[in-house]
């Protein structure tokens, strides 16, 4: 399990820091919050983002 801070996950998923930190009050993505300190599993970030996904018709 890859454990990445916000700025590691922005980088691998395109978006920015504030963004992911906005979800995560928000409570739209997963994460585990150690002493004080956001962390995002590589795994659920990329479950989540093909979540988000759209298929064409």
């Amino acid at each position: 399990m890859a454990m990445l801070t916000l700025t590691e996950a922005g980088k691998i998923c395109g978006f920015k820091y504030i963004t992911l930190w906005t979800w995560i009050q928000k409570k739209k993505i997963p994460y585990y919050n150690i002493d004080g300190s956001y962390r995002i599993d590589e795994e659920d970030l990329k479950k989540f983002i093909e979540s988000k996904k759209v298929v064409a018709k």
